[in-house]
């Protein structure tokens, strides 16, 4: 992510921004829309943190999924995106609005194709897409989750892969997960002398992999994921979660 540059802030601001962050997190995966009766149709909230020594970054957003068909559903996602502390990429806020379909092109596994535009202190459209999958191999299920986005104003692409497996009994409510995440990004904006400059090639390739611990409560609909790892920037650590209501 890359936003607008302002004022340098202290590590005092920068605890409070992780803060508030954390708390606006925790607040939307526990508000509870009323309940609908759309077959086929969600509500998910979501929200995270990144952060490592030179760079932390915060985000929330809702996606909406709305059932057309038995194999494709109309996708809408709203996303609040905050660099709280980087000495590299613009800090500020900003925010991602998205719509899209999803197909579901077979038992457990799907598609999603999105387009849109980063709103408020920039403009960027982007085209952003994923494929997901679960899959029982033997006597053990495999999840597998691929996504790429490319923004078009600032010339920044990423590539995100994550597998995983449970490592608890998967037929309880509660199921413990293990697995692995990387991302190969380049730079999109770069830092240059005392500017903000766009990166005129896609050559500048950067890469983090690491592992990451996941939680699934099956009668919430939600899920948390911890992670750590290192790459290009050293270690970083990671924080998600989501919540789904049906409608």
């Amino acid at each position: 992510m890359y936003l607008m540059d302002v004022e340098r802030k202290g590590p005092m601001s920068t605890a409070r921004g992780v803060l508030r962050i954390a708390v606006g997190i925790v607040a939307l995966t526990l508000m509870a829309p009323a309940s609908g009766r759309c077959a086929g149709s969600a509500i998910t909230l979501y929200g995270g943190l990144f952060g490592n020594k030179d760079y932390v970054q915060g985000w929330e957003g809702v996606q909406g999924s709305f059932g057309v068909h038995d194999y494709v559903s109309l996708l809408a996602r709203v996303t609040g995106v905050h660099i709280i502390d980087s000495d590299r990429f613009h800090e500020g806020h900003s925010g991602i609005g998205e719509g899209g379909l999803g197909f579901h092109v077979a038992p457990n596994t799907t598609i999603e194709v999105l387009g849109g535009s980063y709103f408020g202190e920039i403009y960027d459209p982007i085209v952003d897409g994923d494929f997901s999958t679960a899959q029982l191999i033997g006597d053990r299920w495999l999840y597998l989750y691929v996504a790429g986005l490319y923004g078009f104003e600032s010339n920044r692409w990423q590539a995100t892969g994550y597998l995983s497996t449970p490592i608890s009994d998967p037929s309880k409510d509660c199921v413990l997960f293990a697995g692995v995440e990387t991302i190969i990004y380049n730079e999109g904006q770069l830092r240059r002398d005392d500017d903000f400059v766009r990166n005129p090639n896609h050559d500048d390739v950067k890469f983090q992999v690491g592992p990451v611990l996941g939680v699934y409560k099956r009668s919430w609909d939600a899920g948390l994921r911890l992670g750590v790892g290192g790459g290009d920037y050293g270690v970083y650590g990671t924080m998600s979660l989501w919540k789904t209501f049906a409608l």
